[in-house]
C-alpha cells in the first residue's frame, strides 16, 4: 500500500488461486476505490509496490521462482509489463 497524501493512494493484491492481480486506487482518502485487474499467465503468490522518481513498479512473484514487473507512470491508473523472469 502506498499513499502520496491523505487522499491519494494505491493497494496491490495477489489473488491466489486466480490468474489476476488486483490494484485498488483511491483519490478521496479511501471512501471510493477503483479496481484494475491485471490478467496473468498463472496465479501470483505475492505482490509488492515500489515508488521511484520515474513512477510505480509492481513486482509479482509466482511459484517456483518466476517474477513479473509492471510499471505505471500515472500512479496506478494504467500498467504495462516491463520485465518477466
Amino acid at each position: 500500500m502506498l499513499f502520496w497524501n491523505a487522499d491519494d493512494g494505491i493497494i496491490a493484491q495477489a489473488t491466489f488461486p486466480v490468474n489476476v492481480a488486483l490494484i485498488y486506487r483511491t483519490t478521496d482518502g479511501g471512501k471510493i476505490w477503483t479496481e484494475t485487474r491485471l490478467q496473468l499467465p498463472t496465479e501470483p503468490q505475492t505482490a509488492s509496490l515500489r515508488e521511484t522518481s520515474h513512477g510505480l513498479y509492481l513486482r509479482l512473484a509466482f511459484c517456483p521462482k518466476a517474477t513479473e514487473t509492471w510499471f505505471s507512470s500515472n500512479r496506478g491508473v494504467s500498467w504495462r509489463l516491463v520485465r518477466k523472469t
